[in-house]
């Protein structure tokens, strides 16, 4: 049942022309696994637990993140690529100290859904309750587990669990203060 539907037109109107509100049924959803790595972020550590530091150190951090998008059919990866970092850098650049543009991302994988619901009239994020795992950059062990994780909850829709998290001793420590 994949026919083509043919809007009525009005007399008067231009047949080559396609009509107005037909702009939505040309646009697709798409699934894209995005990694984002060179996040820079400041980490404010009061002393003591009590007294505000004015001192911040910054910590480089990655992520990966599962976004829907409409974009236009027939959509090839770099432009929902593209789209995806739009999106990534309205939510996070706020936060960061490296600009969007300094960000290394890369699609993982992405997939078509089907035609975009009518709302949509123009290509972005559809969704905004899409979380990213994040992990900081020279932990290749965290960074495993969160590709893991994103891959199987977020990208397949299958239940994983957590391994067990190591507790560093700073953590401990700061964690019985």
């Amino acid at each position: 049942m994949n026919a083509k539907i043919i809007p009525i037109m009005a007399q008067g109107e231009d047949r080559d022309k396609p009509p107005q509100g037909y702009a939505h049924r040309q646009l697709r959803l798409y699934q894209v696994f995005v990694h984002v790595e060179g996040v820079q972020v400041p980490i404010r550590h009061p002393l003591v637990n009590v007294i505000p530091w004015r001192w911040r150190p910054t910590r480089h951090f990655g992520f990966y993140t599962v976004l829907m998008l409409a974009a236009e059919e027939g959509t090839k990866p770099p432009m929902l690529l593209s789209i995806a970092q739009e999106v990534l850098a309205d939510a996070f650049a706020q936060m960061s100290k490296t600009l969007p543009e300094d960000w290394a991302m890369r699609m993982e994988q992405w997939r078509e859904l089907g035609v975009a619901p009518p709302m949509f009239q123009q290509p972005g994020c559809v969704e905004d309750g899409w979380g990213a795992a994040w992990y900081e950059l020279g932990n290749e062990k965290d960074k495993g587990q969160r590709y893991r994780l994103v891959k199987k909850r977020l990208w397949k829709g299958h239940r994983a669990k957590p391994r067990r998290m190591i507790v560093t001793d700073a953590e401990q420590s700061a964690g019985s203060l």
